[in-house]
């Protein structure tokens, strides 16, 4: 059994006023969330000085597309490819990466 769980149900009978608690047994279910996408967005402003001078924002290091894959997902495409043989260039490759994080590629 695991001592850090992610939520804890109680199931407790409807008992007479009388019961007092003889303890508890514990069962768990172990599962593994949903798989989702995480989506960072980043915006730079441009500001115009009264002097006429415009300072435009620069973006973080890494980021240099509008629309870009974080490392995470492209490491789990990477070991579905490699390691389980998933084939991205035939259908079924990006219909299960579809599948599974919601995104096309």
């Amino acid at each position: 059994m695991v001592s850090c769980r992610s939520e804890l149900i109680l199931d407790q009978e409807k008992l007479c006023k009388g019961t007092e608690s003889q303890g508890y047994s514990a069962r768990q279910v172990h599962d593994t969330p949903d798989p989702k996408l995480d989506v960072e967005e980043h915006r730079t402003h441009s500001l115009r000085c009264d002097c006429g001078a415009v300072t435009e924002g620069t973006f973080p290091e890494g980021v240099n597309a509008r629309v870009q894959q974080c490392p995470r997902l492209c490491g789990t495409v990477t070991y579905l490819h490699a390691y389980q043989h998933l084939p991205l260039r035939r259908p079924e490759g990006p219909q299960a990466i579809k599948d599974m994080f919601g995104i096309p590629i």
